[in-house]
């Protein structure tokens, strides 16, 4: 694993741990906490993108594609959320993790 590369986990682990805890948590099955989980993810994303935009989304989108991503597994740990086990949980990190992709792209574009 490349500096750049180690860096960029680091980033990524600390936005989840800063914004995403499990005891931080809004009701993810309310509209409400959705929303304001996804503007959370938004800001994320706009603050990782900062910093080699294209690498992250790409990160980013790598691991909403792949369930059994090692870094999920270090982000389960770094929040105490379990978010890939249950299908609910799992479609949320989804959307997440595609909102703050999104996001850091716009970042590198000035959006």
């Amino acid at each position: 694993m490349s500096d750049d590369e180690t860096a960029r986990d680091k980033r990524l682990l600390n936005e989840f741990v800063a914004w995403f805890n499990a005891d931080e948590l809004p009701d993810l099955t309310s509209d409400d906490g959705k929303s304001y989980v996804l503007e959370l993810a938004r800001d994320s994303g706009r603050r990782l993108g900062r910093g080699g935009a294209d690498a992250v989304a790409a990160q980013l989108r790598s691991i909403a594609n792949d369930r059994a991503h090692p870094m999920l597994r270090r982000i389960l740990d770094a929040t105490m959320y379990d978010w890939y086990t249950d299908d609910a949980d799992w479609a949320i990190m989804q959307q997440i993790l595609s909102a703050m992709a999104e996001a850091a792209r716009g970042a590198a574009a000035g959006e």
